[in-house]
């Protein structure tokens, strides 16, 4: 799915992605109220669409849910221990479609999600030290988001993982972008999962907007 504005042709691009894991319920949840709110009519959203395409793959494994399995797809795999490798149609797709970003002479890839489920609420993310493009927004965003939800600890880990197949890696690595594995708790209320997908799709566009 792609969003932007109708009859545009931005050329800057994000990316999410969800359900890599089948049964990671809560990372579905939020990105839900977070797509929603990029689709809005608040005048932030309509900006934000104007300048910015985002791409969504809401599933990004399918065979996996639909056959209940635990991490891994049908070929076996875990997909996202599978970036690098590329061994798995679905990542493949992925590599692809990023590819086809970096390539165009009219397309920059900006920004990479990838919601998850864990035990707690918490974003993997880089270091502040690697360098992006933008630079810091990794740390800007999250900083804004915890002044919109003062009442709720957000918790970061920069150092996770980071050697790891895994999407976050492989996305900064190959195109300096900032990037992002958005966890959500098993057992985070429901209401607040709403809230947080929408503050946080917020934060994320003021952010980005305010990056010339």
């Amino acid at each position: 799915m792609s969003i932007k504005a109708t009859g545009g042709n931005p050329r800057e691009q994000i990316v999410l992605i969800g359900r890599q894991h089948p049964p990671e319920i809560t990372g579905a949840l939020v990105m839900m109220p977070f797509v929603e709110t990029l689709l809005s009519d608040e005048p932030l959203a309509k900006l934000f669409r104007e300048r910015f395409e985002t791409i969504v793959v809401p599933v990004l494994n399918p065979d996996g849910v639909d056959h209940g399995y635990w991490r891994h797809n049908t070929g076996g795999t875990d997909l996202n221990r599978d970036w690098g490798p590329f061994a798995q149609p679905e990542t493949q797709l992925m590599d692809k479609l990023l590819g086809d970003i970096e390539s165009a002479p009219d397309q920059q890839l900006r920004l990479f999600i990838d919601f998850h489920s864990t035990q707690n609420d918490v974003f993997y993310t880089i270091p502040d030290d690697y360098p992006t493009n933008p630079p810091l927004f990794l740390k800007e965003w999250l900083d804004l988001l915890q002044t919109r939800m003062p009442d709720y600890p957000v918790k970061r880990d920069a150092n996770h993982n980071l050697g790891q197949a895994n999407s976050k890696n492989y996305v900064h690595k190959k195109y300096g972008v900032p990037t992002v594995t958005f966890e959500i708790g098993d057992e985070t209320d429901r209401p607040l999962i709403e809230k947080l997908g929408r503050e946080s799709a917020l934060a994320m566009m003021e952010t980005l907007l305010a990056n010339k």
